[in-house]
């Protein structure tokens, strides 16, 4: 395969991974307000939704990852590595398309870390409710 089938497939998964990330923000979104509810069953069923976008996104980094190193680029930051080899029109187009995808994943690692706090704070009412109505009986 040659660099630029590599490279066309490699914006493929950006774009694909942006879609999925876009997908999972909303669906976080969606969450965070069944949390609110303290609705367990919507809670439960889209943390499923969740967990399978997020393998999704994982699966596509691995494969960017490998399109990347076939393209030269091997270190941890392969996307920048990336861009900076490029030049014109394509550069830009992959620039763009990562950036893109980079605030997407920042926007629903920031989701989940509120999400996370959320629960924490709903753990530690419950927990402190009972420890009130804990009843011991010394007979």
């Amino acid at each position: 395969m040659d660099k630029k089938e590599l490279l066309k497939l490699y914006f493929q998964a950006t774009v694909e991974s942006a879609k999925i990330a876009k997908t999972l923000s909303a669906t976080l979104d969606d969450i965070r307000q069944f949390s609110l509810k303290f609705d367990h069953e919507k809670v439960s069923e889209y943390n499923q939704k969740a967990t399978d976008l997020s393998e999704s996104l994982r699966k596509l980094h691995f494969e960017r990852k490998e399109l990347a190193g076939k393209l030269g680029c091997n270190h941890n930051r392969y996307a920048t590595e990336l861009v900076h080899r490029m030049s014109g029109k394509a550069q830009e187009t992959i620039k763009k398309a990562t950036d893109e995808l980079h605030e997407l994943v920042l926007e629903c690692q920031n989701k989940t870390e509120l999400h996370t706090r959320l629960v924490i704070q709903q753990q530690q009412v419950i927990q402190d409710a009972v420890e009130s109505l804990r009843v011991e009986v010394n007979a």
